[in-house]
């Protein structure tokens, strides 16, 4: 990735300076957008952005944008006009499922905070048609006049027409979103309408103007007309036939029979419809004159495709309209199209890359390909921005074969952050406001960073009329959601006294709902299926009462009442749910006791897994085997209990078995030598003598050591039967490698196990690595992409090489080998090979977790290896990145530790000395405070990360990092901060300045040097905070590869 310019950073900081006290005063956390993709390849075709979107050539008048207001509903059903303005009512490909959640009702709406009121204007209007009669197929002159009588603007004043059907942009300024009226302000628009319905032989017209707000006059804001009208009527006739040789002409054999075909318009408007004849014809007599649209349902899979300006004809009074259905073959077969998005996932604020590919599989040339997006209207879809419409805008042209890819930037819309994921769902052919058979491409990715709140009515629905009814609400109720990948928990509410109950500020996304308490869902268990969204929701929940809650009983049974201490147990536990409702995430909260059993046998209910679901009265039965781990005086004694959701006393659901164990006895030997000539084998004069071999296992557990003799050979005898891992200890740094067998020696009783320790150097004198990764500043969720170099400097292939990553196990590294990560390909899988004297690149992608924002950063840390994590001579390589926007605080104490013992004693506080927390990686200052009269220290408000401490004065820490802290977002930390004495220096010693990150000269490091010029610490600490809140400075100063 290429650095950010210093220059731009700085402005970028000059700009947040402005927002520093919302920052650090009010706000707890921050984002940072995303930076664009560098350019696509040129295998690609990249739109230029253009400063206005252009429009896609269609006959289709544009719909208002949707916003936040609701939009009146027209008075009278939609008539096609020389301007249709309505998609087609049937289109020929199914309709497009919507892919984000409903929006709220009006009555979840209510729920919303309320606006203040605005005060109503009063608008007077007049108005006037052109004539008092009209032939039906007439257009009516209507010439409107809106004045404001109020003192103030009047805003968001449109008007409507109820009787006509008026082209969109007719009503001039008036029209949808509106315009705004100066105080005392006259404004005439004139427009003209098809007539759309009669009453008898008269048109019931009303124009009516108002504000958005209302009107404090009611009676003013409408004129009505009741002109006579007199209807006329004309014919269509028509043909239609599939064109199979595309030569524009009806050819014998093509006429279509038995085809569908329908008109829809006139004056007032009507639907007809007919069936083609043996020769394709079809005709409409004495309709509506007006203006129509057709469609055509015709067999065998022909499509009669609308071109631009010919979507719609008109019938005249006393003549007949012919019209040609000309068929193709519908572009889905001529076409094909694909679409993807450059992130898996996207944490909003975001900018997405958007690829979409057109293929002409036809044998025929195809122009002005346009494309039909989000036809559900959902908010979290792509619409298409100035790129895009500089490329669909006008169309696409592909000769017969030609394939075109083309690369957008698209942002991500806000609606996607509320529901959880972004769209793109699009169909391609010429003319998409009409045509609909094109092929459909679609892509997805979750989206991040949202928050959002379910709102759940709980009633004992007794007459199951869906609603509350007094005496219903069903208080106190605890109710959890639950991940249904993981079973973790997610949220948990517990209804008020009027049965209501709400999750808040929980991330957007899928959940179950569990309920804790004795009461099922009363219809079906579909309601366990909840969604949050951003934008909240309400949901009405009927309940039945239940005999009592999930209630779980354990009994665990053994094969046989007594072992030999070698011998396989094999175990059964039973586990019942005796309560009256499902018991939720029922599992072992530990792994059974005595007993070695792999947690793969237990499937969802092993320790720490998902859990599995009881239904009241349900059995569960598990069947698992394993070797004795542990037993005292003769007694294997296995115990344990099962946990659910809710467990109200977990010595209810416990369990235990007991057996006799005889102890055995085995022995084991071996070799261990070095293999120089790496041959595979021992060879004389690689005997290795005194190399330590331990052993720990058996059972009882214990713990045995040996060293090899002169021929390398070793013993242990007498070892208790069991399970054994025995290690090899050579001098000069030989190494024996896990090769894929399982390392556990079984000891039993009779031949000793024999072990053959085969000596290697180490991965690492011939193997070495380097890890970076694309960004300096990330947002969770948003994928990062690791670049690993590994280099063989030896004279053989090495095989096999895989990666073990994030062996501490923090929640903000990546590479975490624990769960499947298919981005790392094979460094999770079989390994890769780099062969001797290679350079091999491995690119691999994850999206960075969430406690990445917790910690500030995030990390990634690996060890490349064959088998790497088993064998730990391998060579290690990490790198990190911000992760901004988190805030945390820190406390502590302040103390002089006169007696090194690292602990706050009596007499060791340092009262009113100021301390400052460092970012030594950017080398700024980002918080300090004084500590308090018992040296308390507090420092609130501080971006999450790690940091080291000075302090002012004669004092410092004394190890590298007896000043190191680390702040997590959303939490408090606790550290002590024990210092020891740093006289200052004699005049005229000049010793050199100490770093202010490790501590301080007798002047408080740069603290003293910031007083003595008279430069705000304040301000300083200001700005390199907010470098650290908002990630600026790790592209400004560029951060350190690590690499081993």
């Amino acid at each position: 990735m290429s650095e950010r310019s210093v220059s731009r950073a700085l402005l970028r900081i000059g700009a947040l300076t402005t927002a520093a006290v919302l920052a650090f005063g009010t706000a707890t956390s921050g984002a940072h957008a995303q930076e664009p993709e560098a350019p696509p390849s040129t295998s690609e075709v990249t739109p230029a952005p253009t400063s206005e979107p252009s429009t896609p050539p269609s006959t289709t008048e544009p719909a208002p944008p949707s916003t936040s207001e609701p939009v009146s509903p027209p008075s009278v059903e939609p008539v096609p006009s020389s301007e249709p303005s309505a998609q087609p009512p049937a289109p020929s490909t199914p309709a497009e499922t919507s892919h984000a959640p409903a929006r709220p009702t009006g009555a979840e709406q209510e729920n919303q905070p309320r606006t203040t009121v605005a005060e109503k204007p009063n608008l007077k209007v007049t108005a006037s048609i052109d004539k008092d009669h009209y032939a039906s197929h007439e257009r009516v002159k209507v010439k409107v006049t809106v004045t404001n009588l109020s003192p103030f603007p009047a805003e968001r004043v449109r008007g409507t027409a109820s009787g006509l059907q008026v082209s969109y942009g007719g009503w001039g300024t008036f029209e949808y979103p509106g315009t705004t009226l100066a105080a005392g302000e006259t404004r005439t628009v004139e427009f003209s309408g098809a007539i759309a319905r009669l009453n008898g032989d008269r048109l019931d017209l009303s124009v009516y103007v108002l504000a958005e707000v209302g009107d404090s006059d009611h009676n003013d804001n409408f004129v009505s007309f009741e002109p006579t009208v007199t209807k006329t009527f004309g014919s269509v006739r028509g043909t239609a036939y599939a064109d199979a040789n595309r030569n524009g002409a009806l050819d014998p054999g093509e006429p279509l029979a038995g085809g569908i075909v329908s008109i829809y318009g006139g004056s007032p408007s009507a639907e007809h419809r007919t069936t083609t004849d043996e020769n394709g014809l079809f005709e409409f007599t004495n309709v509506l004159t007006g203006v129509y649209s057709p469609y055509y349902e015709l067999p065998g899979g022909w499509v009669v495709h609308l071109q631009p300006g010919l979507e719609q004809f008109a019938v005249e009074p006393n003549r007949t309209t012919s019209l040609e259905g000309r068929a193709w073959r519908p572009y889905s077969e001529l076409l094909t199209a694909t679409a993807s998005l450059d992130r898996s996932t996207y944490a909003y604020p975001a900018t997405a890359k958007v690829t979409v590919t057109l293929t002409n599989t036809s044998q025929y040339r195809l122009d002005d390909i346009q494309a039909g997006c989000n036809r559900a209207g959902n908010s979290n879809h792509f619409d298409g921005g100035a790129e895009w419409n500089a490329v669909f805008g006008p169309g696409v042209d592909l000769v017969a074969g030609e394939t075109k890819t083309f690369v957008f930037t698209e942002p991500v819309p806000e609606g996607a952050s509320q529901a959880g994921d972004v769209w793109l769902s699009c169909d391609f052919q010429p003319n998409p406001g009409w045509n609909t058979d094109g092929p459909r491409a679609s892509a997805s990715a979750t989206v991040t960073g949202g928050k959002g709140r379910l709102t759940m009515h709980l009633a004992d629905d007794r007459d199951e009329d869906h609603m509350i009814d007094p005496g219903e609400e069903v208080a106190g109720l605890k109710i959890v959601l639950l991940n249904p990948g993981t079973g973790a928990q997610v949220a948990e509410a517990v209804s008020n006294a009027q049965g209501t109950l709400e999750f808040v500020d929980v991330p957007v996304g899928t959940y179950r709902a569990a309920i804790l308490g004795p009461w099922d869902f009363r219809y079906g268990p579909d309601m366990e299926t909840q969604q949050v969204v951003g934008w909240g929701s309400t949901v009405f929940v009927g309940l039945k009462a239940v005999s009592g809650p999930a209630e779980l009983r354990a009994t665990l049974t053994l094969d046989k009442p007594r072992y030999e201490s070698h011998e396989t147990v094999k175990a059964t536990l039973k586990v019942t749910n005796t309560g009256g409702r499902v018991a939720e995430r029922v599992r072992l909260p530990w792994s059974l006791s005595g007993l070695e059993v792999p947690e793969a046998q237990w499937g969802d209910f092993r320790p720490n897994g998902p859990g599995v679901r009881l239904l009241a009265g349900e059995s569960r039965t598990f069947e698992v085997s394993g070797t004795i781990r542990d037993f005292t005086n003769g007694k294997l004694n296995i115990w344990g209990y099962v946990d659910y959701l809710g467990v109200p006393n977990p010595t209810n659901s416990n369990f235990r078995a007991e057996a006799e164990v005889v102890q055995t006895k085995g022995s084991v030997s071996g070799v261990a030598y070095a293999d120089r000539n790496r041959n595979g084998q021992q060879d004389a004069g690689e005997a290795t003598a005194g190399v330590v071999v331990e052993a720990n296992g058996g059972a009882p557990y214990g713990y045995f050591k040996t060293t090899t003799g002169a021929d390398g050979r070793f013993s242990f005898a007498e070892l208790p039967s069991g399970e054994y891992y025995v290690g090899f200890t050579f001098a000069d740094g030989w190494v024996v490698h896990y090769e894929g067998r399982d390392q556990k020696v079984q000891v039993r009783p009779g031949a000793p196990v024999e072990v053959i320790a085969r000596g290697e150097r180490p991965y690492s004198e011939s193997l070495s690595a380097t890890l970076t990764l694309d960004q300096d500043v990330y947002e969770p969720g948003e994928d990062a992409k690791i670049t690993i170099t590994l280099t063989n400097r030896g004279d053989r292939a090495i095989s096999g090489i895989t990666a073990y990553c994030n062996g501490v196990g923090n929640s903000n590294q990546l590479g975490d080998s624990t769960r499947p990560n298919p981005g790392w390909g094979e460094l999770f899988g079989a390994g890769v090979t780099v062969g001797a004297g290679e350079t091999k690149t491995v690119v691999a992608i994850e999206a960075v977790p969430q406690g990445a924002f917790t910690y500030g950063t995030v990390v990634a840390a690996c060890l490349f290896a064959p088998y790497a994590g088993w064998n730990m001579d391998g060579v290690g390589a990490f790198d990190t990145a911000r992760v901004p926007g988190g805030f945390g605080s820190l406390t502590g104490e302040l103390y002089f530790d006169r007696n090194g013992d690292y602990r706050f004693d009596e007499g060791e506080a340092l009262p009113g000395t100021r301390i400052v927390l460092r970012d030594r990686e950017l080398g700024v200052d980002v918080a300090e405070t004084v500590s308090d009269d018992k040296g308390n220290v507090r420092f609130d408000k501080v971006p999450a990360g790690d940091f080291w401490a000075w302090v002012d004065g004669p004092w410092k820490f004394r190890g590298e990092y007896d000043g190191h802290v680390q702040v997590f977002a959303g939490s408090e930390s606790r550290s002590g901060f024990p210092v020891v004495a740093d006289p200052r220096p004699e005049p005229g010693d000049s010793p050199e300045p100490a770093a202010a990150a490790g501590g301080s000269s007798g002047t408080g490091g740069t603290g003293g040097a910031l007083a003595k010029t008279g430069a705000s610490v304040l301000g300083l600490g200001l700005l390199g905070a907010l470098l650290v809140a908002f990630g600026f400075g790790a592209s400004m100063i560029g951060r350190r590869r690590r690499i081993a």
